[in-house]
């Protein structure tokens, strides 16, 4: 009876000598032999190695874990979750709870320290929190079965979508491999009147035809959908330049290196100018204190509801 031999190296393993033949037995053979039964052919060989190689990943992306909390990185992450140890707010995307959401200084050294702000168990901010609850409180997205399009998502938006098997979501993104689409927002490889819903937050302020991005979201909307947009604004008008590329004047004129303008409160200008009948929804306003503090939001955070009216061209 022939037998075959099949080496392979999984990850910080030992070398693994799989035998079979004709389907009688594997055996495998490294840190001591062990059998594993009768697993017919090659196909039982295969899966064979694809269950030890999961195992091996598993182990190993556990100790590299583990590895990683003994440097100084991962010393410094303990300590602040130590810090973070409550009950006081909580995630509505992934139910995390702490004392308070993390500073943005947390991640990034280099942006305005702003406290109570980040998830760490899914990223989320002040501003995808509140879309969370105007989304249950609002909207028909919990109960109905919804098409919808979310511009350049975050991991808290999988968070949410996850529980709502009955909404047909897609996200897209200009860059990003973990999106379901790939597409540019001024070009959108989309049908007409195509979604329900889309969620476009803080994309706007990147992209330089940002008129054009706002008629083709009005385009794959349909004649009762709704686009909920949100821009950071700071000022009474817009301020752009598009000559300004050098990243430093970005943000010392716009805010940040990969700004393209600073909106200001006439961007409710260029929503109606592509159609949209336009409802700034202070909803933050109306939420209770407790809530607010729950949450960790703030009262300032405005929404921009947009309905398409389509016969306005």
């Amino acid at each position: 009876m022939e037998a075959s031999v099949v080496s392979l190296r999984l990850l910080n393993c030992a070398r693994i000598l799989v035998y079979y033949d004709k389907g009688l037995e594997i055996r495998f053979e490294g840190d001591g032999n062990r059998d594993v039964g009768c697993i017919p052919g090659e196909k039982g060989v295969l899966q064979a190695i694809k269950r030890a190689g999961r195992r091996s990943r598993i182990l190993s992306l556990i100790w590299g874990k583990l590895r990683w909390y003994t440097t100084s990185s991962g010393l410094r992450q303990i300590g602040v979750a130590i810090r973070h140890l409550g009950w006081t707010v909580q995630c509505p995307f992934c139910g995390w709870r702490g004392s308070s959401f993390y500073a943005t200084s947390v991640y990034s050294a280099s942006t305005p320290n702003r406290p109570n702000a980040i998830c760490p168990g899914c990223y989320s901010k002040k501003r995808h929190r509140l879309l969370y609850l105007y989304l249950k409180q609002q909207t028909n997205l919990f109960s109905e079965k919804l098409r919808v399009l979310e511009i350049a998502p975050g991991p808290y938006s999988y968070r949410l979508f996850q529980t709502l098997p009955h909404a047909k979501y897609i996200s897209l993104d200009y860059e990003s491999t973990l999106t379901m689409c790939r597409g540019d927002i001024t070009s959108l490889p989309l049908p007409d009147a195509s979604f329900d819903l889309v969620i476009c937050y803080h994309v706007l302020e990147h992209v330089v035809n940002d008129r054009g991005a706002i008629k083709e979201l009005h385009r794959i909307l349909s004649n009762d959908g709704l686009l909920l947009v949100q821009v950071p604004i700071d000022r009474d008008v817009t301020l752009e330049d598009p000559s300004v590329t050098d990243p430093e004047d970005r943000k010392r004129l716009f805010g940040q290196e990969d700004h393209v303008r600073a909106y200001g409160k006439d961007f409710v200008d260029r929503l109606v100018e592509a159609g949209f009948v336009v409802q700034i929804d202070d909803f933050a306003a109306t939420l209770p204190d407790d809530v607010i503090r729950r949450y960790g939001l703030t009262h300032n955070e405005l929404i921009y509801a947009c309905d398409p009216d389509h016969e306005v061209q």
